[in-house]
């Protein structure tokens, strides 16, 4: 044991800690070091490495910590990702009508213009709201495909050929009914990365008065109900 408190105090005046020196002696315990290390005086050198190796042991335990937290949130994240998409479900012809009122109010054109071509009119760049509100317009009010009409609004770096190919995939609408207009704003030139919209966005246009009311009405519907 004699042996044992000599080397471990040799290496603890080279600055070794407590965890070092437990395993290099193979000792069951800290609390015996701590007996034998009672008034030790180190060296400035020793006292410099124990900072360091406690600085290092600080960062790898907040590095392990941090990678712990992350790997738990994105389990997390995943979990209740996972019972959000569940509690949906298959929607019904009434729900599509709901959620795709509430998508116009949001991004549709309510304004008649001049009133003498009124259109309804939903414009977004997201693919999957483009092809919800499709799927309201064919299937849940039974709009014929002739009377739907696209079009694109890209940017001077975008390719309007590649754009009209991604939106033709996306819509099913004929190339024939997808216009382009190629628009160049001063605040895009100042603000926007030229790659934020790499396929602009797309209006849906159907030149139709009842249909421009009628969802109207349903969104005044969706207003007046809110609440109750």
């Amino acid at each position: 044991m004699r042996n044992d408190k000599d080397k471990a105090i040799a290496l603890r005046r080279q600055g070794r800690s407590y965890g070092e020196i437990c395993k290099a002696l193979n000792l069951p315990s800290k609390g015996t070091l701590s007996v034998w290390f009672k008034g030790l005086k180190l060296s400035a050198e020793a006292e410099d490495r124990l900072k360091k190796n406690k600085e290092l042991a600080r960062k790898r335990g907040l590095l392990k910590f941090n990678a712990d937290r992350t790997q738990r949130i994105g389990l997390e994240n995943k979990d209740v990702f996972e019972a959000g998409n569940n509690r949906i479900g298959k929607l019904s012809e009434r729900e599509v009508l709901l959620v795709a009122a509430a998508l116009y109010w949001g991004e549709g054109t309510k304004s008649t213009g001049d009133g003498r071509s009124i259109t309804a009119v939903l414009t977004n760049s997201d693919p999957l709201m483009i092809r919800f509100y499709l799927r309201f317009l064919r299937e849940v009010l039974g709009i014929r495909e002739e009377k739907i009409r696209a079009q694109m609004i890209v940017h001077d770096t975008t390719s309007p050929i590649a754009a009209k190919a991604y939106w033709q995939r996306v819509t099913g609408i004929d190339p024939s009914a997808i216009s382009t207009t190629v628009q160049v704003s001063r605040a895009s030139k100042r603000i926007r990365p030229k790659q934020s919209l790499p396929n602009g966005t797309l209006q849906i246009r159907v030149h139709d008065r009842k249909l421009f009311y009628k969802i109207k009405g349903m969104i005044d519907g969706l207003a007046e109900h809110a609440s109750s």
